[in-house]
């Protein structure tokens, strides 16, 4: 029964596709530009870095201290899916435990300070606002979450995991290798653009003049999402708050990204994703009571 209820899901899908083709159409080229024009040059370059850095260091003989520390300097100003990968590769090498690893998480898998500054704050951010009080907004409340997040006793069994099964990311250190992993997140990351893109094309379809349907799907995929809350005719101030929370957010195509990068790590994705809701939530709440 349900081999044949997944046959005619997909029959169904297809019909849909067909049917809205050139929405489907519209979307996967809005999608794919995206990812060519804005993710590539942004992105690509730090995935190669990130690489070979990794390859250029013995994980296990990190302390924890300086474990985190690599952590916190990849996730921080690499961007995704950049923090989600580095995470990972140190949790499975035993170098960092799970509480550690899903105290992090949010904060490090974030959007790169070349992004906030080059594609967010320069184009979307008035002018009035400073840019060292744009990163207090988006990073106190991670920061925040993370303390917590560590004093409160959560805990779960195998704290920390030590094996030599990693995810693809993750098996060689060669050159070529390092390239060729590169290329394959870039392109994973690209995917979920093109989905995403043609989900937020076939809402606002259905949805034209709903400015709610329009601010749900700006939290879709940020590059896009950015630039619908600008758009919207809303107060500025409330505009700010809700581009800095998508900003600490990162968009659910980011949130699938990370999902997809960490399934083989075994962290925990209910706590990650609480966590980037809880912190994208504080941040629209600060930015408001801050830009007052």
């Amino acid at each position: 029964m349900k081999q044949l209820l997944k046959i005619l899901c997909f029959i169904l899908l297809i019909i849909l596709i067909c049917y809205n083709s050139s929405l489907v159409i519209d979307g996967a080229s809005k999608g794919l530009y995206l990812w060519y024009n804005s993710l590539i040059p942004v992105v690509l370059p730090f995935l190669l870095l990130q690489g070979l850095f990794m390859s250029s260091i013995n994980i296990e003989s990190l302390s924890t201290p300086m474990s985190i520390f690599v952590l916190l300097v990849c996730g921080c100003f690499c961007g995704y899916p950049i923090g989600a990968i580095t995470a990972g590769k140190l949790y499975n090498k035993g170098a960092i435990s799970y509480k550690t690893a899903s105290a992090l998480l949010p904060l490090c898998n974030n959007i790169s300070p070349m992004f906030l500054y080059g594609f967010i704050f320069k184009n979307y951010i008035p002018g009035q606002y400073s840019f060292y009080k744009i990163i207090l907004i988006i990073y106190i409340p991670q920061i925040i979450y993370a303390i917590l997040f560590v004093v409160s006793g959560y805990s779960t069994a195998g704290n920390t995991l030590k094996s030599d099964s990693t995810t693809i990311i993750y098996n060689n250190t060669d050159t070529k290798s390092i390239i060729s992993t590169s290329v394959n997140t870039i392109t994973i990351i690209g995917v979920y653009i093109v989905i995403f893109s043609i989900l937020d094309c076939v809402i606002t379809n259905i949805f034209p003049d709903n400015q709610y349907i329009f601010l749900f799907s700006s939290f879709l995929e940020i590059t896009k999402g950015v630039n619908t809350i600008y758009n919207l005719p809303i107060m500025v101030k409330i505009k700010t708050a809700l581009i800095l929370s998508l900003t600490s957010f990162g968009g659910i195509s980011a949130i699938f990204q990370s999902i997809h990068l960490l399934k083989e790590s075994k962290l925990s994705l209910i706590s990650y994703i609480s966590g980037k809701l809880i912190c994208s939530i504080t941040t629209f709440c600060f930015a408001y009571k801050v830009m007052l």
